[in-house]
């Protein structure tokens, strides 16, 4: 399994553009991973939110 970590170390190691940052998505299973984690260490008090969600909300705020 691919960290997440890695796969960003990886992709600014390679040599970036403003266009690659840009346009730079981690793959399937590093969201998987960090879906994951979140729900792991998500407090018990807070509803759980789907990931598809969350991920809507960021990308139009960015």
């Amino acid at each position: 399994m691919t960290k997440a970590h890695e796969e960003i170390i990886t992709f600014i190691a390679s040599g970036t553009t403003s266009q690659s940052i840009l346009a730079f998505a981690p793959s399937p299973e590093a969201k998987a991973r960090v879906d994951g984690l979140i729900q792991k260490k998500r407090p018990i008090a807070f509803l759980p939110m789907k990931p598809a969600s969350w991920r809507t909300t960021l990308s139009s705020n960015i």
